[in-house]
């Protein structure tokens, strides 16, 4: 059994031995505390807290050690406490905070700040990769609830089911994706809000897809954007969906799905507007880049030329534009190739002119375009002096005898 007291806990931070001390003997009953020893330790707790609002998390410290070697009994010094686990933990300074949040738990572990203190402390552990010691301090929060009497019972609703979603969250981030959705299932007997359910739902559909369970997942997502079309999770599953739908050998409907997404417009998306750009854009180059290196270039053209109509920035449009010349070329259509590519060379021209800085990545684009260009000019002029040469094909049937039977002829 470990013991946390706050002498022991300063010494440790002044000194550099280790935050936890190994098995203790309890301390004596601290006499009540003198108004002197009241005023130091207000004074020293109101130094630590401006010293953390400069910044200056080392001479918070000092000012915090000071204030717990302060001959007093716990209860004078638990607001410092929890200040000094804010400060660690608002600053990230992980080991420290956990050490002083578990020296809080095991001095006031009945207090009212108790769940919301065991709360903090699953969620730094889940931060450091400690998902069990993480999962322990969540579930200490659920049999809490369940000791409390019919008085707290309200009180404790809300801690019980945040420690709930925490949990299910620690298995979602932690990679055990069958365990939280299974979580999130659970969370549907509670009474959540619109958010919290939309939220949970989602989960689930994405472990689903984490799961490579396309083909549930393709089910779970139309009904999410059925039930939550308007949430902040809304394009995320938009995303899920179209490459679930590509993963089951369903490519018209996946490019179908990224279209639907790439056409709405931002004014239609109530929520994060940020958001929904990210995973046009990420959803659009999945799906175009995968179609066109599989030989689908219809349907990469498609949604290359709505992933164009996302944005004006050329760092974004114009290897859009790029790859859009790229598919015209491969179905056959070389005009309209050239088109991409002197846009393109057009739009550099206009930059320079305007003395606007283009990036070296740009640049080479630009050089790119400039010789695909000429190549496909190329392919055209010496197709051209072939006709002239050879003359147009005539039909197999005029141009050759017929073949043996049960030959093989190789065709273009």
């Amino acid at each position: 059994m470990r013991i946390f007291r706050p002498v022991l806990l300063a010494a440790a931070l002044l000194t550099g031995a280790p935050l936890f001390a190994e098995t203790p003997p309890p301390p004596a009953a601290a006499a009540p505390a003198t108004p002197q020893a009241l005023a130091m330790i207000a004074e020293d707790a109101a130094l630590a807290r401006q010293s953390t609002l400069r910044g200056q998390l080392d001479v918070a410290e000092k000012f915090y050690s000071k204030l717990l070697i302060v001959e007093a009994p716990d209860s004078a010094k638990k607001q410092a406490l929890f200040d000094m686990f804010e400060c660690y933990r608002t600053h990230w300074v992980y080991s420290k905070a956990i050490a002083v949040g578990e020296c809080i738990h095991q001095m006031f572990p009945n207090d009212t700040a108790t769940p919301n203190l065991l709360l903090d402390l699953g969620r730094l552990y889940r931060d450091i990769g400690a998902y069990q010691l993480a999962t322990a301090r969540f579930y200490n929060v659920l049999n809490a609830a369940l000791r409390v009497d019919q008085a707290e019972l309200a009180r404790y609703k809300d801690f019980s089911k945040q420690a709930q979603f925490e949990i299910a969250e620690t298995f979602m981030i932690s990679g055990d994706y069958s365990q939280a959705a299974r979580m999130y299932s659970l969370l549907d007997r509670l009474d959540l809000s619109t958010d919290q359910k939309a939220h949970s739902e989602f989960q689930i559909v994405y472990s689903k897809f984490l799961l490579a369970d396309y083909t549930a997942a393709v089910s779970a997502s139309r009904q999410f954007i059925e039930s939550f079309g308007s949430t902040t999770y809304a394009p995320q599953c938009h995303y899920v969906l179209s490459v679930a739908l590509k993963a089951v050998g369903r490519p018209q409907e996946a490019a179908d799905e990224a279209l639907t997404l790439l056409r709405i417009e931002k004014k239609s998306a109530k929520s994060d507007a940020a958001s929904w750009t990210y995973w046009q854009k990420k959803t659009g180059n999945q799906l175009a880049n995968e179609m066109y290196q599989q030989g689908d270039y219809l349907r990469a053209l498609t949604i290359y030329q709505a992933m164009a109509k996302l944005g004006d920035d050329p760092a974004w449009q114009w290897p859009v534009i790029y790859q859009v010349g790229l598919c015209f070329e491969r179905l056959g259509l070389p005009d309209r190739a050239t088109e991409a590519y002197d846009y393109i060379q057009d739009e550099n021209k206009k930059a320079q002119a305007a003395s606007k800085p283009v990036s070296d990545d740009l640049a080479e684009l630009t050089r790119m375009a400039e010789w695909r260009g000429q190549h496909v000019q190329w392919q055209q002029t010496t197709g051209a002096q072939l006709n002239d040469l050879l003359g147009p094909m005539q039909p197999a049937s005029a141009a050759a005898p017929q073949a043996p039977a049960n030959s093989v002829t190789a065709t273009n």
